[in-house]
């Protein structure tokens, strides 16, 4: 009778482990399918430096205003090659810029199509919604044609989707250097009046004008760019005293920033 049971219960497993194999060749089998069927438009694109060919972005969660202003996508590749991407680290933001080749614009623009991410969906939403919930957005303009996907947390997992964003979100393979803005846009956010405990403090004298100033929006180069600049990549929140006063500051790279600042 023991026998009996055992001989049975390794059967049932079996079945169940047959049962899960079928699955995964099936969805296997089905992801093939949908990559060999997905549409592979010709690597062909606008070369003007301007024309942004790919972007990977990520939006949402529970963030302040000032985060949207400052932020920067995770990459973004135009049509001469140039490509700027965004890495995070122990100290904060860090943002890198390469050039690729002709040719390393083209491999990497077929391995999209290798993907099937010509084929995907536009959207990828979760049955319910995500309250502090992430969209992953991934954009690509060719001649021939443009696709976004997008994927917000909670959906089911993206095949392929998630390689191609950190592959673009990492230099596509490219080693950068670090990028500088010659300009950038100032905002600053009041905070009240100063504790005494902000890490930076505005250089009012050398630059002769204090973060009260700014207004509605400063067009800065040079010395207070560098230093702008410098405080929002460590964080987006960091506190910067100003004539008595506590400041968060914006810095939009102008071409680079998400959202463009005004023209000068």
């Amino acid at each position: 009778v023991a026998r009996h049971d055992i001989q049975q219960g390794l059967l049932k497993e079996l079945a169940v482990s047959m049962k899960h194999r079928i699955a995964l060749l099936t969805l296997t089998l089905a992801i093939l399918a949908c990559n060999a069927l997905a549409p592979k438009p010709e690597a062909e694109w606008d070369t003007a430096p301007d024309a942004l060919i790919i972007e990977a972005s990520a939006s949402g969660g529970l963030t302040p205003v000032n985060y949207m202003e400052n932020y920067i996508p995770e990459a973004q590749l135009w049509g001469d090659g140039r490509l700027v991407w965004v890495e995070q680290t122990s100290s904060g933001r860090r943002v890198l810029e390469a050039h690729l080749s002709t040719q390393e614009m083209t491999d990497l623009i077929n391995t999209f199509a290798d993907e099937g991410f010509f084929g995907m969906k536009d959207v990828y939403e979760p049955s319910v919604a995500v309250m502090d919930g992430i969209n992953a957005t991934l954009t690509m303009n060719l001649s021939g044609m443009s696709k976004s996907v997008s994927w917000s947390s909670g959906a089911d997992t993206l095949k392929g989707f998630s390689e191609l964003f950190a592959l673009v979100s990492s230099g596509a393979g490219a080693t950068g250097a670090d990028f500088t803005p010659t300009t950038g846009y100032l905002k600053v956010y009041p905070m009240g009046g100063a504790t005494g405990h902000e890490p930076y403090h505005w250089p009012d004298d050398s630059l002769g004008y204090g973060l009260d100033q700014v207004g509605n929006g400063k067009w800065i180069d040079g010395e207070a760019l560098a230093f702008a600049w410098r405080i929002v990549n460590e964080s987006y929140y960091t506190a910067v005293e100003s004539g008595g006063k506590s400041y968060q500051l914006v810095v939009q790279a102008p071409g680079v920033s998400y959202m463009e600042p005004p023209t000068p």
